[in-house]
Parts: structure tokens; C-alpha cells; sequence
């Protein structure tokens, strides 16, 4: 059934209804067609019809009235089922709503675009907000008593455990810091200091170290190959241009290969360690998943349906509990222009893609022990700090998140007393001295800096050190 076909039969449905359970339950302007309408308006109006439709006659011209009303005698006897009826009018308002908030949402931006003040903004912003929250689903909201059995549900599932995260041991100090992976986490920092490399490690250690973790790795900027690539230098500590190129002056071995007989053996070792993680690892591009994630018109089945359900599908299949979404990066991942197909000018589109990614990066950490490690840039203006506002977007990004851990090179490297020779001088020994500042955690995670040393050759990064 086309879509306009399908509204059709639902307004006949609920006008229906309407007149046979003599209540007003859907307002006229939740109404296409003109004739019922008008003829809702005038109930809405005069008061009357809940019993008298040839009152109404009177004063909704002929030839307006005359297909409505069909409709009412057509449709009274299935609409008998207050159940059913019902249901029908809340699809209707719905709708109706949704309408009103992308009319509402338009016109404020329009008024931005015009004139673009803080106040204009934060009107845009809410107009935003509120289109989207009437686009949400409509959910069944839990009894206190019911939230209670959920909590200690989770409670019963994690207790036990050393860390209340997915841990990742190969930074035990880190680790503890954050109290393993859990909800929703961002990692920022300036070009150089290592986000996709620190992810991927943090990534393959969790689903190694913990057996009951599905991983999926979704890259919107690398290719595969180049984040396998990635983890095969980091596990072999082969530096990266070796690995591709081979060692100068090695002949090939039978494999092909030239590289020095224990670098073999570790490429063997490194594909064993893979292996054995079966369906809990996994690499993927948005062109695997169909594309596009996001965009209620344009997006298909919903914000990041096909990475949960391949999640979902992993967990399955290898019989694991819990999953790690990692997404690099937040401003890459691929969202249906304009996501909804309601507004214009850029602080709106920025507005409204904030929210839909975001909420949908929220979606895939709701589960019970999910988590989802998201990569973000830094504003140009605030890159190399810890600001918990440095993420790049509308501004509220940093807040909208469980954990923020900011990535800044080292104190030491300030371009005061010589810093940037020094940073000169570790970087041709392949290395560079990194902070991590957790600048923001919840339940039990200790805000605070781990120094950590990048080996940029080998994508790898260590604790401590000077």
C-alpha cells in the first residue's frame, strides 16, 4: 500500500471510530483530506456531531461531505473495537505532531538564518529538540518497581567482577582509571596523538581479555585493510613500512615474504591471536552495513539498526553476552542529508545531526555491559586540550557521554624551555609522550592523567616512562 493510500485509510478509520465512540479524539488539522476536515472542524467548532452528522450537514458544503461520510458508514462497524480504534488515533496525532514540530522547527531556523544570535540558536536548538522527541517511538515507560528489578538484574550480572567495564590490560593503570570500558565513551585529542591507534588497541586487548565481549570495529576513515593493517604492526611490533614493504635486503621466504625469520614468526603468532577470536572480532566500513545510518525519512531501518543486528548476530552465533562498538570517527560516520528532511541552514543541520548520532551511539551502549568507544575530532581552536567542550560539533557533544578521555602531548613538550625539540628529538626515535585525561566519568571512575608513550611505528602505546 503507497503511503498516501495508507493515511487515507487510517483517517476514514479514525473519523469512523470518532462518531461511533462520540468522541473527539483527533483534532481537525491531523487531516489531509479536506472534506473530513472541515467536517472535524466544525465539530471542533460547533460542539456537535458526536450523535448528529446531518447537523453537521448543514454547515460543511456537499461536496466535501459527501466522501467523508461514506467513510463513517463504511467504517463504523470495524472500528468498533475501542482497541483498535485507538490505536489508529495515535497514529494519526502522532503524525500530526511530527508535522507540527518540522513546521515549528523550519520556521525558528528560517529566523536564525535571518538573524543568527545566542538566542535565536538556543530557540533553533530546542525547535530541534522537540521535532525530534515527537519523532521518537512512542515506548512503554517502567514502574519504579520495574526499574528496580532491572537494576539488580544488572547487579547479579556484574558482580564479581574486578573491574565493572570490559577491561583492557595491556594499560592496567588506564584500566583502573576508568574502571574497564562502559556506556558510552569519547576519546578526542589533536592530529598525531594517536585516537585510532589507542583505540584499536584498547579494542583487540577487551575482546581478548574478556571471553563473554563481541567487538566490532566500524572504520568511516581508514579502510579495512589499513585497520588491520594497524593491528597486525601494533600485535607484531613489525614497524608499519616493514610490514608492507619488506626488510631491505631479506631474501623472500617461501611465503613470500622478506622478512627476518622472527618477524615471521610473530606474523603467524598475531594470526593465531585473530583466529582465535572467531566472530568476536570484527572489522567493517559503512559500505558493509548499507551506508547511510541515520535519517528518519531517508535512513531505512533506523539509526545504526545494521550494526546492532550484526552485533547481535555475533553474540549469537559465538555465544557472548556483551558487545564494543567502536566508531571512528563521530564527525565521519554517514548520515542521510538532511537527516530528516525538514530543515535548512547549517547550524540546523549540525543541530539535528548532533542528536540523531548521538542518541544512536547512546542506543548501542544501553544494553546490559555494552559499550561504545567513539572517536571524535577537537575544534581547531581548542585542539591540544583537555577541554571536555573541545569536541567538534554544536558545542554539547562532551556532555552527552558516560566517559571523555582527551588525548594532549605531554607537558614537556610546550614550546617554552625547549619543548619543541624535544618533541622533535623523541619523534625521530619513532615515539612520542602522550596524555591521557580522563576529564569526565561516572560510577566509580577517577577523573585524572595517565602518561602514555606512542611508538607511532608500531601504532602501539605503553605506560609511564620519564
Amino acid at each position: 500500500m503507497k503511503m498516501a493510500d495508507q493515511v487515507a485509510a487510517e483517517e476514514a478509520r479514525a473519523l469512523a471510530g470518532m462518531f461511533v465512540h462520540r468522541r473527539l479524539a483527533v483534532p481537525s488539522g491531523a487531516f489531509q483530506h479536506p472534506g473530513r476536515r472541515c467536517l472535524v472542524a466544525a465539530w471542533e467548532e460547533k460542539g456537535i456531531g458526536t450523535q448528529d452528522i446531518a447537523a453537521l450537514g448543514k454547515i460543511v458544503p456537499q461536496e466535501m461531505l459527501a466522501e467523508a461520510v461514506a467513510d463513517i458508514e463504511m467504517m463504523a462497524q470495524l472500528m468498533d473495537v475501542p482497541a483498535v480504534w485507538e490505536g489508529v488515533c495515535d497514529q494519526l496525532n502522532r503524525r500530526y505532531r511530527i508535522h507540527t514540530a518540522k513546521e515549528d522547527a523550519a520556521r525558528i531556523l528560517d529566523d536564525f538564518n535571518r538573524n543568527q544570535s545566542t538566542a535565536t540558536a538556543l530557540a533553533a536548538a530546542v525547535a530541534l529538540q522537540r521535532f525530534a522527541e515527537a519523532e521518537a517511538p512512542e515506548i512503554h515507560a517502567p514502574t519504579g518497581a520495574e526499574l528496580f528489578d532491572r537494576m539488580m538484574a544488572e547487579a547479579v550480572s556484574t558482580q564479581g567482577r574486578r573491574f565493572l567495564g570490559m577491561e583492557f590490560l595491556s594499560l592496567p593503570l588506564l584500566n583502573a582509571r576508568m574502571d574497564g570500558l562502559r556506556g558510552l565513551t569519547f576519546l578526542a585529542g589533536s592530529p598525531g596523538t594517536g585516537k585510532t591507534s589507542l583505540a584499536l588497541q584498547l579494542a583487540f586487548d577487551a575482546a581478548e581479555v574478556n571471553p563473554d565481549t563481541v567487538v566490532l570495529f566500524l572504520t568511516c576513515e581508514m579502510s579495512v585493510r589499513g585497520v588491520q593493517a594497524s593491528l597486525v604492526t601494533s600485535l607484531t611490533k613489525i614497524p608499519f613500512q616493514e610490514l608492507m614493504k619488506g626488510r631491505p635486503g631479506t631474501p623472500r621466504d617461501p611465503s613470500g615474504m622478506m622478512l627476518r625469520e622472527v618477524d615471521i614468526k610473530r606474523l603467524a603468532k598475531a594470526r593465531e591471536r585473530i583466529a582465535g577470536l572467531g566472530h568476536r572480532w570484527h572489522v567493517v566500513q559503512p559500505s558493509d552495513v548499507g551506508g547511510a545510518f541515520t535519517g528518519s525519512k531517508r535512513g531505512g531501518a533506523g539509526v545504526f539498526a545494521p550494526i546492532t543486528a550484526l552485533a547481535n548476530r555475533a553474540k549469537q552465533i559465538s555465544g557472548a553476552s556483551r558487545m564494543l562498538v567502536v566508531v571512528d570517527s563521530l564527525q565521519r560516520v554517514p548520515v542521510a542529508e538532511p537527516v530528516s528532511g525538514s530543515v535548512t541552514g547549517w547550524m540546523g543541520e549540525a543541530i539535528e545531526r548532533d542528536i540523531y548520532v548521538v542518541a544512536a551511539l547512546n542506543d548501542l551502549s544501553s544494553g546490559v555491559g555494552d559499550a561504545v568507544l567513539c572517536i571524535s575530532e577537537q575544534n581547531k581552536a581548542q585542539q591540544g586540550t583537555a577541554s571536555i567542550t573541545s569536541m567538534r560539533g554544536t558545542g554539547t557533544l562532551g556532555y552527552a557521554c558516560d566517559s571523555s578521555l582527551m588525548l594532549t602531548d605531554a607537558e614537556e613538550y610546550a614550546e617554552k624551555d625547549g619543548g619543541t625539540e624535544r618533541k622533535d628529538a623523541d619523534a625521530r626515535s619513532g615515539f612520542r609522550w602522550v596524555e591521557a585525561h580522563l576529564v569526565k566519568g561516572r560510577h566509580g571512575s577517577q577523573r585524572g592523567m595517565e602518561r602514555l608513550r606512542f611508538d607511532f611505528h608500531t601504532h602501539a602505546f605503553t605506560e609511564g616512562g620519564r
